[in-house]
């Protein structure tokens, strides 16, 4: 039997996964209900495997489904190389200036980058803004192909010499681990305390905590790898573990059954804006720089 498979379908499967919900995951790809769910059937049935189980809060990823969600988001992310290499050769060949696209990191993605967007579309009315959503290391690597003119990361060491940064502001990294956890009663809760859990990362993520175990020369922890936050915090739920995140990561995430916990002392990570020294829209780069920093102000005041 031959086996077709559309972009579209692997971007619904990972909504899915991601949301938990099919209803959730079709209004963020701007689907009917009815139209996710005949697309889903339809993926199923070509694949010859279900993906998801029913809930009572709504779907999990079975165990195939998390087994090709990674080759998903590849799939994803070449697609979007590609069509950002060509839409960089084309500006390249037309001279076109006017237009701008930057990445960041799902916790400022999915928050404050569509209300950067609009900002910065009021100042260059002209301008075509494309905004992208990666780990921290794709947004480095997306900047430093110039696939994308800016991005925000918090990657802690490492960034390429043709890149420049911006610190932005910090952020307290907090445990987040089952409400039944005996680790929630102990006083002080450190970085050694957490290597005696299983550490739950969402892809991307290992790049600011396993350094941070470095630092403070505690041997890495056993960990597990995510695709995306709501898997993760689902495995804490399920006793796997525990994670680690920024204080103001996914205001919107279910924390039910889970617990925030600060370390002793205090993690922090440092959100930068980078860009390429090479970078040749200042205007349009100084603009967004300045929106940032107002609206990190306003935040932390």
């Amino acid at each position: 039997m031959q086996r077709k498979l559309t972009l579209s379908q692997l971007e619904l499967i990972i909504a899915i996964a991601a949301c938990g919900t099919i209803g959730k995951a079709a209004r963020q790809l701007h689907l009917t209900q009815s139209a996710a769910s005949q697309s889903l059937a339809s993926l199923e049935k070509t694949l010859g495997l279900p993906l998801f189980t029913r809930t009572a809060s709504g779907v999990t990823p079975t165990a195939f489904a998390q087994s090709i969600l990674p080759e998903a988001h590849h799939a994803i992310d070449a697609a979007l190389r590609i069509l950002n290499i060509a839409e960089s050769a084309e500006n390249r060949q037309n001279q076109h200036p006017q237009r701008f696209s930057f990445a960041a990191i799902p916790s400022i993605a999915e928050t404050l980058l569509p209300q950067w967007r609009r900002q910065l579309q009021r100042l260059f009315p002209e301008l075509e803004i494309s905004l992208y959503q990666g780990t921290h290391l794709e947004v480095s690597n997306w900047v430093r192909q110039g696939i994308t003119d800016a991005g925000i990361t918090a990657l802690p060491t490492g960034l390429p010499a043709e890149l420049i940064s911006q610190p932005l502001r910090q952020e307290e990294l907090l445990a987040v681990i089952r409400r039944d956890d005996p680790l929630l009663r102990l006083p002080h809760l450190t970085l050694q305390d957490a290597t005696q859990r299983t550490v739950i990362m969402a892809a991307g993520s290992e790049h600011i905590m396993l350094p941070l175990f470095q630092a403070a020369n505690i041997s890495a922890p056993e960990t597990i790898m995510t695709q995306d936050i709501t898997t993760a915090l689902n495995m804490v739920r399920q006793g796997l573990g525990i994670t680690i995140l920024a204080a103001n990561t996914f205001p919107q995430a279910d924390y039910h059954e889970l617990r925030l916990r600060s370390f002793s002392p205090a993690l922090c990570r440092t959100l930068q804006l980078i860009h390429r020294q090479d970078n040749t829209q200042t205007d349009i780069f100084a603009a967004l720089s300045q929106l940032m920093t107002q609206t990190i102000s306003r935040t932390n005041g």
